[in-house]
């Protein structure tokens, strides 16, 4: 879900913690999240006690993390556990990575009046839940059975 927030008369957009790990596209992705089991939809509500509303919160707290492990309060089908997980250093960037994307419902926000979908009848608020019989649930799997079709 993307959150509106207001900061100083500025809108900025967000993603809530819920999370979509790597490993759950790319089975090959050797991540702290797939050491941890963290699964599609996970929501990382705490990190080392620091309460996480938002990806941004999250991405906050890890990277400038790489290599140290943290106690990270997972809440998963309403239940909360957690997790020790030690961000990975990305090389390239110097920062701390456990291999994770915001989790996006594919949700649809707006439909062009002259558009294609406004002719295939969606609606504002309509999910998309497949392209072409291939079940899709986040951005990740959209893009992935979007670029099958090219």
């Amino acid at each position: 879900m993307l959150c509106n927030n207001q900061c100083d008369g500025f809108h900025y957009y967000t993603y809530s913690n819920a999370i979509a790990p790597i490993h759950c596209y790319d089975s090959s992705a050797e991540t702290s999240a797939k050491e941890a089991g963290l699964q599609v939809g996970d929501k990382i509500i705490e990190i080392d006690g620091k309460a996480t509303d938002n990806f941004r919160e999250i991405m906050l707290e890890v990277m400038p993390a790489a290599d140290k492990q943290m106690t990270f309060k997972i809440e998963r089908n309403g239940k909360v556990f957690e997790k020790k997980m030690t961000p990975k250093l990305n090389p390239k960037t110097g920062s701390g990575l456990i291999g994770i994307y915001p989790f996006v419902k594919l949700q649809i926000e707006d439909v062009a009046p002259r558009g294609v979908a406004n002719t295939a009848d969606l609606k504002k608020g309509d999910v998309i839940t497949s392209i072409n019989g291939k079940n899709v649930n986040n951005t990740v799997e959209l893009q992935e059975a979007l670029d099958a079709l090219y």
